[in-house]
């Protein structure tokens, strides 16, 4: 009888993620981050994502800025779509931001503050590891949202 062998590979996301709580529509948030953070975060196609024991795509909207100079690339996406909560936990997250492979010389506690400043921004806080289980499979998914050409 033939041994049977599991190869079980774990995901580590390149991401480093802030939660944001505010009551502001998506496109209202992502005017006031610009002028508060100086990016130029733009609207992109949305982020099709189906939920664990759903059959129906829910589509999430995201906004990026991708700064080649500084080798940044920022997201910001919503975690709400038709009544459903990309993620439920930590409890009132309206927006996830999202910066993809931070250098080392970047400071995240110096952008979270710059986040907390903004007009409108009731809370904001490093959310890495408190999403839930399905959280390394969002990363996954929205990282090759983000190496699709189709932005």
């Amino acid at each position: 009888m033939a041994k049977k062998i599991v190869l079980n590979v774990d995901y580590e996301h390149t991401f480093l993620a802030i939660g944001i709580c505010s009551p502001q529509k998506d496109y209202r948030l992502c005017w006031l981050l610009n002028k508060n953070l100086e990016t130029d975060l733009r609207k992109i196609r949305d982020f099709s994502y189906t939920p664990p024991g759903s059959r129906e795509n829910l589509d999430f909207t995201v906004y990026r800025y991708l700064n080649e100079r500084k080798r940044m690339d920022y997201s910001l996406v919503s975690n709400r779509s038709s009544g459903y909560m990309l993620f439920s936990e930590p409890k009132n997250l309206d927006y996830l931001f999202l910066v993809r492979n931070p250098s080392d010389q970047f400071t995240p506690i110096g952008l979270l503050t710059m986040i907390r400043k903004t007009p409108f921004v009731q809370a904001a806080f490093m959310v890495d590891g408190k999403l839930g289980k399905q959280e390394n499979a969002f990363f996954f998914d929205f990282e090759l949202f983000l190496s699709q050409k189709k932005t």
